[in-house]
């Protein structure tokens, strides 16, 4: 939502970077095109982006015959060039410094970003029209238990953009990954550096604004986390370390607040089916006010497909939801977006999700906000599950070189054995062909036409571009069609596989 607020032209930046990352490259008219922007303004920006966002002597994009182009794009990461962006927008900084300050010290912004008291009052009036829209202001003043969604939004824009909000101390930093290993060892898991280093930003933040700004939750959503599972399995632990530690009386709402952050990290169990994972999952799938069986029904109904029986949804499902205690979603990063890798998505299953998630918003009464970007992430595993549902289950080799048959039988056995069965084609078989089998052929036969399966025209070179397509029609996805978004924000685009298929 904040991207919402930010100044034209680092909206522009942002986007020409996003556009030639996953371009070869574009030209000014191009790219003008694209933004409904003129070339020149494209050309200026261009230069802006090498000298503000970029080292001395090594642009981020040159020049060249064919158009503008990411220099050395595979020793360089996207999200560090869109983050050195955010850092320049007024009203990322002003947010940052808002928070900190209870909506005080306007006349110390104006110091620090040598800007006039108007300008000032300005980005002011923006930033609190954001922090209503978040429910975190009413008419101007902090509502009730507005502290943990403070706390959640400062860290969101310290771990997300970089901004430095809080500074963590190497002492706290062992501290904190003391208990780290004390929950790991507790849950049989292990977490992430950088699911850790988010923690320690939220953990941080606890510790300096305890006394002034202490925290505080709705009873009945207290109530609520203090009945899970993961609450009275970690709470002993967490306040036990804390007192011996910090040597201080915890509070009751501060060992929630610690559960509640860990209750959102994500960790890698050290068993595949792990008894604390189970016990948990269970307990939501009980409780009688997520109505997980209805959520279920939801996106069965949308998708026309069942669900019930797909583990890596019921996953993705439990991870999502985990997210969503005390309305906090979107506050929270989406780590695989953030820092890893996420497939393009055809609109229609984003939609479809959004449409089930509102269905079950509606049938709870829990009023949730869904973040886009783990929107985003949790239809990527639906979409895994319907490709799954509807892959080749056979893949012909229709060739008049025996040798390539050879070949292509050894590569894709080698490749896809464990997924498909590998069969050279023979025309006398064809009522044992089905719509969902795939028939590799080299050369133009007219007898194919008969056959409703799948087919792909390939040289039987079988490189890497050439078993991408293929895997695009297994999968429902390249490896081209990976792509790093900082924002989640993923175009709507016809599947490769749409494109291929004949």
């Amino acid at each position: 939502m904040f991207e919402e607020y930010l100044e034209k032209e680092l909206l522009r930046h942002i986007k020409i970077i996003k556009l030639l990352w996953d371009n070869e490259s574009l030209t000014s008219i191009e790219l003008a095109e694209e933004l409904e922007v003129t070339a020149a303004t494209i050309k200026s920006d261009v230069k802006s982006i090498n000298m503000e966002y970029c080292e001395k002597n090594n642009p981020l994009l040159i020049s060249s015959p064919q158009g503008y182009a990411v220099l050395n794009r595979e020793q360089r990461e996207r999200k560090t060039y869109i983050k050195r962006i955010y850092s320049c927008s007024l009203f990322v900084k002003a947010t940052c410094f808002f928070l900190k300050n209870n909506l005080s010290n306007i006349d110390k912004f104006e110091e620090l970003e040598y800007i006039s008291s108007a300008k000032a009052y300005n980005v002011k009036k923006e930033v609190r029209d954001y922090l209503e829209r978040l429910e975190i202001l009413e008419e101007g003043k902090f509502v009730q238990f507005a502290e943990y969604r403070i706390r959640f939004l400062m860290a969101f824009f310290q771990w997300e953009l970089n901004m430095p909000i809080v500074k963590i101390p190497e002492e706290n930093r062992a501290i904190y990954n003391i208990l780290f290993k004390e929950i790991e060892a507790q849950e049989k898991g292990m977490f992430s550096d950088s699911s850790k280093e988010y923690a320690m930003i939220l953990f941080q933040l606890s510790f300096l604004r305890r006394r002034n700004n202490p925290v505080s939750f709705p009873p009945e959503e207290e109530i609520f986390i203090k009945n899970t599972v993961v609450y009275k399995s970690l709470q002993p632990t967490i306040r036990l370390f804390l007192t011996k530690m910090l040597h201080f009386e915890i509070l009751d709402e501060e060992a929630t607040y610690f559960v509640l952050v860990f209750n959102i990290m994500n960790i890698n169990y050290n068993e595949e089916l792990s008894e604390n994972l189970k016990v948990s999952t269970q307990s939501l799938k009980e409780n009688t006010k997520v109505r997980y069986y209805s959520l279920i029904q939801c996106f069965e109904s949308e998708f026309e497909i069942t669900l019930s029986d797909a583990p890596i949804f019921e996953a993705a499902l439990m991870i999502f939801l985990r997210k969503c205690l005390f309305n906090l979603q979107i506050f929270i990063p989406e780590e695989h977006i953030a820092l890893g890798n996420i497939p393009k998505l055809p609109n229609e299953i984003l939609v479809k999700t959004k449409s089930a998630l509102d269905q079950w918003n509606t049938i709870t009464g829990l009023n949730l906000n869904f973040s886009k970007a783990h929107i985003v992430q949790l239809s990527s595993k639906i979409f895994f599950v319907l490709r799954k549902k509807s892959k080749p289950k056979i893949i012909y080799l229709l060739t008049g070189f025996y040798s390539d048959y050879l070949l292509g039988k050894e590569i894709l056995t080698s490749e896809y054995g464990g997924i498909v069965k590998i069969r050279r084609f023979n025309p006398e078989m064809q009522k044992e062909y089905h719509q969902n089998d795939l028939i590799l052929y080299d050369s133009n036969y007219t007898i194919l036409d008969k056959y409703t399966s799948k087919k792909l025209k390939i040289n039987y070179i079988f490189d890497l571009q050439e078993l991408q397509r293929i895997r695009a029609l297994l999968f429902g996805y390249n490896l081209d069609g990976l792509e790093s978004d900082v924002n989640g924000e993923i175009k709507s685009t016809s599947s490769y596989v749409e494109k291929n298929l004949k």
